[in-house]
Order: C-alpha cells, then sequence, then structure tokens
C-alpha cells in the first residue's frame, strides 16, 4: 500500500482553504451573489498552491486525480459562470428563475465544504494493487501494436453502422459509443508506447479527429478522450510552469475550443447549416461575431448549464427539505437491470427526480437536466452529503491510483475499462448520475470480455 502524505505547505493551505470555505455562510444573499466569482477564484488558486507545493511525481498524480478533476471542474465552470449570470449573458429560461434564488450564501457555502472533503479524501487515498491479481482471458501484451491498432480498428468501424439498443433491459439510447470508445482507447493506448512524442501527438491529433468524425452528434466523447491520453503521456512530462509550457497549453486550449465550436455550429448552433464537419469549420469566425454568441458559447461549454442547474438543485432542497431521498439515488445501481413493472419500489435516479421537481411537463417528454456529483449528494443527505461524498472519493482516488500503477507497469492494455472508468468519471462529475456513471462501467466490462474472447478464438493467443 501506499499513502499520499501531507507536507507542512500543504497541510497550511488546506487550513486556508477550510476557513475560506465557510466565509460564505455568514454572507446576506445579495452579496453572496456578488461575491461568488471571487470565492471560486481564490478556493482554485488554493488548490492550484496545493498543486505546486507537492512534489513532482506527487504533483502529477494529485493534477489527474478525480479529486482535483472533479473540484476544478465545479470551481471553474461556478467562477464563469457566476459571471455571466450576473451580467445577464446567459438565455432568459435559465435567468428569470436564477434571480428568484434565495439563501445563496448557504448554497456557496456547502459547495466550498463538499469540494474541500473530496480534495482532502485524495491525501488519504490508498494504493492497493488488486487488478494486476485477476486470471486473464486474453493477454493484449501479446499482440504487437498493428494487430492491436487492427483490433480497435475493427471495433470502431464495426459498431458504427448500427446502433446498439438496450431497450429490453430499460436502457434508453444508443449504446454503441461504449464499444466504439474501448476501440479507440486501445488505439490510444498502442500510441502511447511510442517513442517519439511527435509521432504519439500526431496519432492522438489523428484519432480524436477520426472519433470527431463518426460521433460528431455528441462532442464530449471526443473532448473526454483527453483525459485518458494526459493519463497515459503523465508518465512522460512534470508538471512544470515555463514560457513554452505556457504557450502549448494556451494552443491547445485554442485549438480545443475550435474544435468545440466547429463541432456546436455542426450540430446546428448559429443556422449555418453546413453540409459537413470540414465546412462548419469556416463558419466559426462569422459565429464568434454573432450577437448571441456568449449565451450559445456558454451553453456549448455547458458553463450556464452546469452552474445553473447544480445551484437551482440545493436551492429547491433548501426550499423544500421533503425532497430530500436520503439515499435512494444511490441504492439505484443495485436495481438497474430489474423492470420497473417487477419492482414497483425501484429507486429512481438524480436526473428523475431533479427534472420532475422542475417541470414534469419537460420530464413527461423525456426531457432531462443532469446536475453535478455534490448536487446529488445533497438532494440525498443534505449538508450530510458532504461526509458521503468523502467516502466515495476515497474509493474513486484508490481506483485512480491503481490505474497508474498498471499504466507504470505496462499493464494497462489488459484493462481498457479502467481507462474507461476513468474516463466516464467527467460524466459523472457533469451529472449523469451514479446510476448511469454504473450502467456505463458494467456495460464496458462486458463488451470488453467480448472483445477478448472473440480475440483469443480468432487469433488463437492466450
Amino acid at each position: 500500500m501506499k499513502t499520499y502524505l501531507l507536507n507542512k505547505n500543504v497541510l497550511s493551505l488546506l487550513g486556508i482553504y477550510l476557513l475560506v470555505s465557510i466565509v460564505p455562510l455568514f454572507l446576506s444573499h445579495s452579496f453572496a451573489l456578488s461575491y461568488s466569482f471571487y470565492n471560486y477564484a481564490t478556493i482554485q488558486i488554493l488548490i492550484f498552491g496545493i498543486l505546486f507545493c507537492l512534489k513532482e511525481e506527487k504533483r502529477n498524480i494529485f493534477l489527474l486525480s478525480p479529486s482535483f478533476i472533479a473540484v476544478s471542474y465545479i470551481n471553474l465552470n461556478f467562477l464563469f459562470g457566476s459571471i455571466v449570470f450576473k451580467q445577464g449573458l446567459v438565455f432568459d429560461y435559465v435567468l428569470i428563475p436564477y434571480q428568484s434564488w434565495e439563501n445563496y450564501g448557504l448554497v456557496i457555502g456547502y459547495f466550498n465544504l463538499i469540494n474541500f472533503a473530496i480534495i482532502a479524501s485524495f491525501f488519504l487515498s490508498r494504493q492497493i494493487k488488486f487488478f494486476s491479481r485477476f486470471k486473464l482471458i486474453c493477454d493484449f501484451k501479446k499482440y504487437s501494436n498493428g494487430v492491436l491498432i487492427l483490433i480497435g480498428l475493427t471495433i470502431v468501424l464495426a459498431f458504427s453502422y448500427f446502433d446498439l439498443s438496450l431497450d429490453f433491459l430499460g436502457g434508453d439510447g444508443d449504446f454503441s459509443i461504449i464499444p466504439k470508445t474501448l476501440g479507440i482507447l486501445i488505439i490510444i493506448v498502442c500510441f502511447s508506447r511510442f517513442p517519439s512524442l511527435t509521432k504519439r501527438l500526431i496519432g492522438y491529433l489523428i484519432i480524436i479527429a477520426f472519433f470527431s468524425a463518426i460521433s460528431w452528434e455528441n462532442k464530449r466523447n471526443s473532448i473526454f478522450l483527453l483525459l485518458p491520453i494526459l493519463l497515459l503521456e503523465s508518465r512522460n512530462f512534470k508538471v512544470k510552469l515555463n514560457l513554452k509550457k505556457v504557450a502549448l497549453l494556451s494552443f491547445s486550449i485554442l485549438l480545443l475550443l475550435q474544435l468545440i465550436l466547429a463541432m456546436s455550429i455542426f450540430r446546428g448552433y448559429g443556422g449555418y447549416k453546413p453540409k459537413s464537419f470540414l465546412e462548419a469549420n469556416g463558419y466559426v469566425f462569422d459565429y464568434i461575431q454573432s450577437k448571441e454568441f456568449i449565451p450559445a458559447f456558454m451553453n456549448n461549454l455547458e458553463i450556464s448549464y452546469t452552474y445553473f442547474h447544480s445551484n437551482n438543485a440545493i436551492q429547491t432542497i433548501l426550499k423544500d427539505p421533503e425532497k430530500i431521498t436520503y439515499g435512494e439515488t444511490l441504492i439505484k445501481p443495485f436495481f438497474i437491470f430489474i423492470p420497473r413493472r417487477m419492482v414497483s419500489f425501484k429507486p429512481r435516479s438524480i436526473i428523475h427526480h431533479y427534472t420532475v421537481t422542475v417541470s414534469s411537463n419537460y420530464r413527461s417528454k423525456g426531457g432531462s437536466w443532469p446536475i453535478s456529483f455534490q448536487s446529488e449528494m445533497f438532494w440525498n443527505f443534505h449538508f450530510f452529503g458532504i461526509f458521503v461524498g468523502f467516502l466515495f472519493f476515497i474509493i474513486l482516488n484508490s481506483v485512480y491510483l491503481n490505474i497508474r500503477s498498471l499504466i507504470v507497469d505496462g499493464d494497462i492494455i489488459n484493462f481498457i475499462p479502467l481507462l474507461y472508468f476513468y474516463q466516464t468519471t467527467l460524466v459523472l462529475f457533469r451529472g449523469s448520475g451514479l446510476d448511469m456513471f454504473t450502467v456505463f462501467i458494467i456495460l464496458a466490462t462486458v463488451f470488453s470480455v467480448f472483445i477478448k474472447l472473440t480475440t483469443k478464438i480468432l487469433l488463437n493467443k492466450g
């Protein structure tokens, strides 16, 4: 086992973080709305301070941990969200209910405290090597990069020509994206083995562009691939600030924004009706100059969406505590594959509870509004959700540390579902609900077993 002990500087910053976290609890509603930006900016600076107080290896590990990503995702969304909402630079359908919020100091205080608990959980998590003890169905380490890339491409192309429906299990939508992502992850792991950084980067860009082209209807799938790529590459880089890295990071962010905007235009934003993804790129500059750009861009990045619904969920429970579900949404994964007609008391998801509360009419039409993991904890346990969230992230961080160990040992190619698990934590953080997160992981594991069995039969290697 390996633990990540705190040094004095980190302890001091955590102490300041805790003190800053409770300040909003004593603020009036109107002042808290104005203070919100400074609150999340200060806390994110403290988190970056903690990051750079760690030694180089631990710095890399903390940077890509579920704790750092989950808290930074919320902080940055809320930081920018607080600005655009305060300035009225969002669409009316979220601005009008935002103006009826109350007791915002309590809301900020809750998010501060649960995020503090999530950050603290990283330093109490342990690395336990248990995945490497599993008997392999088929050892992918015995195959060359060329064979594995061919396997990955075959999987992606095979599931690109039909929708994979799981209606008979109560699933809704097309689940073919899961095996396609597994195929892409196999290819990405192969690219990560290339000794040349240039070849690796070219390979990653090609595979992301390819995946964007075949899954343009959901831009998140392509963007989320950056997370496992960064994790695999973290063996090769150290988190240090210098002019070259700042320039490279800035270029990467601009490239990512270009990709997001082009995919959004291709999906219909701006009304340009491009015939191809390449054509959509040509409308980006014109789109940026349009009057509706800022509200639409906030939607593109899900900033206004995340800020409003995650905060609004807390507002809802504060106004009506009787809606607290006392863990119902957390036990729903145990009932996932049981039809509701067989179990009348089958728990509901957090997405259902929140959406039907805000608009039962919208929910009856199949609509849904996800809320953040932190908000789900509050909906279940009020302020006690802080402690449940802390325990949950102990588990997430422990799995993450095991994934890093498998990468360092060169064994991750045999545990692709774990890379998918790591990537899919982003879906959980942005608001899929624990039930959908569990469904994705179960299905990814089943597909992975099927892929390995098929490979073993066809190629006859153990």
